[in-house]
């Protein structure tokens, strides 16, 4: 793992599969060649979907977008109102659902895996310019943060279900 800082203050961890080491700043080489935000008409929809349940509370074990959902809940429902079935917990979606991205190929729409150890304990959903859409925890409820840093967690990996 890589410690990155941002020029924004904000920082986290990469693996260092994702990273090229050179003359680039950190900011560049992470996010070089990120989709910033368009995506195909589907993937747009789902951002769209799921931003509409921003401020909704987490909770744990949860499958309501409206009453309480937790991560994985959040990205199971949204994804299922598209007609996508996913595994129910971060870590079965991990190993069970779509196909693994590199953070340079990333588009909205994918989801991105946290965690330690190589251990999947989070998931969001990326809607472009270095940004998730989650179901973070208690006090943030579902929320947009850092795709690269969003609850302290390392990113693990990303996977498209599209």
């Amino acid at each position: 793992w890589v410690k990155v800082s941002l020029s924004d203050s904000s920082q986290g961890y990469l693996a260092k599969q994702y990273l090229k080491i050179g003359k680039e700043s950190a900011k560049s080489q992470l996010l070089e060649g990120i989709d910033t935000g368009s995506g195909s008409s589907k993937t747009n929809d789902i951002v769209s979907y799921a931003k509409q349940f921003l401020g909704n509370p987490y909770v744990y074990g949860g499958n309501s977008l409206t009453n309480g959902v937790d991560c994985s809940g959040f990205t199971s429902q949204i994804y299922k109102h598209f007609g996508v079935s996913l595994n129910r917990s971060s870590a079965a979606q991990y190993a069970g659902n779509g196909r693994h991205v590199d953070a340079s190929d990333a588009m909205p729409g994918d989801l991105f895996f946290y965690g330690y150890s190589g251990s999947v304990s989070h998931v969001g959903i990326y809607i472009g310019n270095g940004q998730i859409i989650h179901a973070n925890d208690s006090s943030t409820g579902i929320c947009i943060g850092n795709a690269f840093n969003p609850s302290g967690k390392p990113l693990i990996g990303i996977k498209r279900v599209l």
